[in-house]
């Protein structure tokens, strides 16, 4: 397999991360749209992908209760919650969740 040179951009905040995040685990709609348009969608809500296009998104998203299991761990049982709910001290770390997540 060849490698591809890609480049990630991420402009936008952790509660637009955690909606994209929720919608994923629980909007059937936005789910299928997910599945049709990834670097669209992914472009709303501030990721895009610069990769000339080489990468192919696979067409089936993460099981609703796989990302929701996810969400628990991210905002509740990891390093990344305080006491006044979520908080990331590692902001690359959570937008990379973000990311696979979606991909």
């Amino acid at each position: 397999m060849a490698q591809v040179d890609l480049n990630i951009s991420i402009s936008t905040s952790q509660a637009k991360a955690l909606e994209f995040a929720r919608r994923l685990a629980r909007d059937d709609d936005f789910r299928a749209r997910a599945a049709r348009e990834p670097r669209k969608l992914l472009a709303e809500y501030g990721i895009t992908i610069d990769d000339g296009d080489r990468i192919r998104f696979s067409p089936i998203v993460p099981p609703k209760h796989v990302v929701e299991e996810a969400l628990v761990n991210v905002t509740e049982a990891s390093e990344f919650a305080d006491l006044d709910g979520f908080e990331s001290a590692d902001p690359f770390a959570f937008w990379l969740f973000v990311c696979l997540v979606a991909a």
